[in-house]
Order: structure tokens, then sequence, then C-alpha cells
């Protein structure tokens, strides 16, 4: 099991902390309730997708520092990353990579002004579409509807409109290659955005 050290670098971000402060010691437990469930998540899935300990260990301190970063649950990072990470694999990326592919999503969605629930479901459609290889159907209404800047950065990938990215997603056109991509630029956009 990870050490001190680990499960101290796992613990919430700033909006964490602020709750703890204004609301006594409930929050601090639910805080190491969900740092415990991380780890339980990273020792059950993630060991196919980083290999080693010492991997396992950065990957780690990497997904908690990007939670604290974007004001993002470190179980919600941590649930996006894995759902990703298979699918961002087999197109190609390292780890580092689809650990900025995952910050790059969280980003955007903190620039968009989403909720942790709305930032979930934009999060669980993209794992689906990466899965399944396009983004279609359902899942991409729920990304037009909810993803904000996602969207727009989508259609600017594809040359057209947020309503002009159903037709895309009829014809199949908004693969994972295209959803990668649009990510990248996602992750610089977002990030100069918070600034």
């Amino acid at each position: 099991a990870p050490g001190g050290a680990r499960t101290a670098a796992l613990q919430p971000g700033p909006a964490g902390d602020r709750g703890r402060r204004g609301h006594g010691h409930g929050r601090g437990r639910r805080g190491e309730e969900a740092a415990r469930g991380v780890q339980r998540s990273l020792a059950e899935h993630g060991g196919s997708v980083w290999g080693t300990q010492e991997r396992g260990a950065a990957v780690m301190e990497r997904l908690a520092a990007m939670a604290r970063r974007t004001y993002s649950g470190i179980e919600q990072t941590t649930e996006s990353w894995l759902a990703n990470a298979t699918a961002l694999r087999e197109l190609g990326l390292s780890t580092r990579e689809s650990l900025d592919f995952t910050e790059a999503l969280n980003n955007a969605m903190v620039v968009s002004g989403a909720r942790a629930e709305r930032a979930a479901s934009v999060q669980n459609a993209l794992s689906k579409a990466m899965a399944l290889g396009s983004l279609s159907g359902d899942n991409l209404n729920t990304v037009i509807q909810t993803g904000g800047r996602v969207a727009e950065l989508l259609a600017a990938e594809l040359g057209t409109t947020v309503s002009g990215l159903r037709q895309m997603g009829t014809q199949g056109a908004i693969t994972g290659e295209v959803i990668r991509t649009a990510l990248g630029v996602m992750g610089v956009t977002a990030a100069e955005e918070l600034r």
C-alpha cells in the first residue's frame, strides 16, 4: 500500500481545504475516504497502464497535483484518466501524454464553469467515445449540451460550429484522434484562460 507521503499527496486540493476549514472534520473524513478510494482504483486498474510500482507513484503524484491545479476532485480526475488511458495508449500516447489529456479536459471544464456533476457527465461521454472510437449519439449530445469549451474546441478542430458537430457525429468524423488533438489545443488554450 502507498506510504504516508503518497497518501498526503492524494488529499483534496484548495477547494477541499477551504471546505474543511469552514465545516469541521466531516469534510476532512470525506477527503481521507476519497483518497483511499483513489488508491484502491489505481491499485486495481492502474498497473495495466503504467507497468511498474515506481511509475505508479509518479502517476499518483501527477494526478493529485493536477486535481489541485484545476480545482477538481481527485476521484473524478483519477477515474477520468483511468477511463481514457487504454484508448489513448492505443492512439500512441505515452502515460505522460495521457495525463496531459486528462489535465487539459479538467482545465476546459473549469473554464466552462462546470460543476462536478456536469464535468463528470462530459468526461464520461468522452471516455465512452474514446473506447468506441468516435463521438456520436447520446455521448455527443452530452458534450454539445454541457461541454462548453470542449464542444467549441471540437468544432474548431473540425472546422464547423457547435451545432454542426451533430452532422459530423452522424458521419463518424469525431474520432478518438480528433478528440485527442482538440484536447491538445484545449490544454494550451484553457491553461492560458485560467491565468
